[in-house]
């Protein structure tokens, strides 16, 4: 898992205050707003958005599979460690008190943390397979 901000196992996720970035109608590069990073970290829950980053990472990994086998491999390993850590503290970014400011009310998880880290884990899969398969 990648080495968080804190200095504890986690990764970042966002950067930006939601209501000053959804009260913001200029360019990023003219923005002069705070840029706050948000990150997650063990042992607080984020399986929402660590399962939405690891099937991203698992789906890039699948892009790169045939161009840049290495990077791919990186993005397949990035993404089961942040799976991982999706599976082990379960539960909603928006739950987590060290976060919740920087994502509530507009990223408030309603749905539940499993609707995000499955797909995660199918992706995940057919990446395995896919490699692991017969050509």
């Amino acid at each position: 898992m990648p080495q968080s901000l804190h200095g504890g196992h986690g990764f970042g996720f966002k950067v930006g205050d939601p209501i000053s970035d959804h009260n913001c109608w200029e360019r990023p590069e003219d923005m002069d707003t705070a840029r706050t990073v948000y990150a997650v970290d063990a042992p607080n829950t984020a399986s929402d958005v660590a399962g939405e980053t690891a099937a991203a990472l698992a789906a890039s990994s699948m892009a790169f599979q045939s161009s840049d086998p290495a990077y791919s491999e990186k993005l397949l390993r990035t993404a089961i460690e942040v799976f991982d850590f999706a599976d082990t503290y379960r539960g909603a970014y928006s739950d987590n008190s060290n976060i919740r400011d920087g994502v509530c009310p507009f990223y408030c998880d309603f749905d539940g943390y499993q609707a995000s880290i499955y797909p995660s884990l199918c992706l995940q899969f057919g990446v395995r397979y896919d490699v692991n398969s017969p050509k």
